[in-house]
């Protein structure tokens, strides 16, 4: 790009031999005599925009209706010190219909920021082609968590392939409650939650539905170790919690039934402190105890 000279006008210049790929429409000669498309075009400011001061790519742009191939007005607009022309020209590229691979926009992302990447990003999805996640996690660190929030939530509104590992990846870089959106669509595809999976998303998900994933979890004989109770516990409702208690084969001492009382029902501490051999009661007044021998 840029490497041609534009053409000069001088008395020896015949303008009847100008380039219709250049010249479509018609020419003016700017203070410096060099012969200029009106309007604008992108196949001359492609092959000529070094010839001008970058003062006037913003005006060249601007004028621009149709495009060449993504690829080469990808070339121009990651130039960053041509930051102002290149927003121009990708909003109206944009504009116009020109869908970007997710690829391309991701080396730009850097330089246009949120919404620019956004819009572009949101055409591409739109179109539906040669979509791949693994694009997705390229914008990560170039855009803010918020707007990868609203990419994944196109991507699932768009049912879009989502696997899981594609849900690992956007541990840290998406809010809550995409997460749990995420976990839900992959279960929903077909993908089984293992206890693994359940303890490494639990904290984001919504009680109802990590009660829902645990009970289901419990149904094919998972079963919870003391720590991981108290991981859960604010987590899922009282039921499950004092299932996963009454399951667990770790031994309790005195102040894990203290600590968990409000959380389990007391039943099933009781219970649990029968099972252990007794040593541990339950007082009306002073709660748990443990009995003098």
């Amino acid at each position: 790009m840029g490497l041609q000279r534009s053409p000069v006008m001088n008395a020896d210049f015949d303008v009847s031999k100008l380039d219709k790929e250049y010249f479509p429409d018609g020419y003016f000669v700017n203070n410096n005599k060099q012969i200029v498309p009106r309007p604008m075009n992108w196949k001359f400011f492609k092959d000529f925009y070094s010839d001008f001061s970058e003062a006037l790519y913003p005006k060249f742009v601007s004028e621009i209706t149709s495009f060449g191939p993504t690829e080469e007005i990808i070339a121009f607009a990651s130039i960053s010190w041509y930051k102002d022309a290149g927003k121009i020209l990708l909003e109206r590229a944009n504009a116009t219909g020109i869908v970007f691979t997710i690829r391309q926009i991701t080396k730009i992302a850097h330089i246009y920021g949120d919404k620019v990447t956004l819009a572009l990003l949101n055409k591409s999805l739109d179109k539906g082609e040669d979509l791949d996640f693994k694009d997705i996690k390229r914008l990560y660190n170039e855009v803010s968590k918020e707007t990868v929030d609203k990419i994944v939530d196109s991507w699932i509104s768009r049912k879009l392939p989502l696997d899981k590992n594609d849900l690992y990846s956007l541990d840290e870089q998406v809010n809550d409650y995409i997460i749990a959106r995420a976990l839900k669509y992959v279960q929903d595809n077909g993908m089984e939650v293992t206890k693994d999976d359940f303890m490494k998303f639990v904290s984001y998900l919504p009680e109802k539905h990590a009660t829902e994933i645990i009970t289901d979890l419990f149904n094919k004989g998972s079963i919870f170790s003391k720590e991981e109770i108290f991981y859960l516990d604010g987590c899922i409702n009282e039921s499950a919690l004092s299932r996963a208690v009454t399951d667990c084969p770790d031994v309790f001492i005195l102040e894990d039934f203290n600590e968990l009382d409000g959380s389990v029902t007391r039943d099933c501490l009781i219970d649990k402190a029968q099972r252990q051999g007794g040593n541990i009661f339950y007082d009306t007044y002073k709660g748990f105890c443990k009995k003098d021998i």
